[in-house]
């Protein structure tokens, strides 16, 4: 009965984590999604997704952490290297997340990064090579 116990207080730990960071990131989130996929429908979907992984991941690393390792005799012992788990977890989910949506916004602003430079028309490069004879140059200036 008290494995049990402890088991449900470090899921509970771990999910409230989670929670907590989905309450304070789901606005600011949402404000960037909206602007990035251009509708409020597809923020709304990737905003909840993401929570839900947000959610999920500690609580998850934080089972798998107490399947692995036995539980030590100090019981506080354990649900604290869950907490750290969990809290390292979230961690590694907002660096997932971070790192895409800054991929994201720079393939938005520069163009894809594998993309090929787009390549100059020929009637491009001859405007580009005319030299304008109509203005007057300074030798010419000089004779008049």
């Amino acid at each position: 009965m008290i494995n049990m116990m402890i088991f449900l207080t470090t899921i509970g730990i771990a999910a409230a984590l989670g929670g907590a960071l989905v309450v304070m990131l789901f606005r600011p989130l949402y404000i960037v999604l909206v602007d990035l996929c251009g509708t409020d429908d597809r923020a709304a979907l990737w905003v909840n997704f993401l929570g839900l992984v947000m959610v999920l991941a500690p609580v998850l690393c934080a089972g798998t952490y107490m399947v692995i390792w036995p539980y030590p005799e100090d019981q506080m012992l354990f649900v604290q290297r869950a907490f750290i788990v969990a809290m390292f977890d979230i961690a590694v989910v907002l660096m997932a997340i971070m790192r895409t949506l800054l991929r994201w916004i720079r393939d938005l602003e520069f163009g894809p990064r594998n993309q090929a430079p787009e390549k100059a028309r020929p009637e491009q490069v001859l405007t580009d090579a005319r030299v304008e004879t109509s203005r007057p140059v300074a030798a010419d200036v000089a004779k008049a």
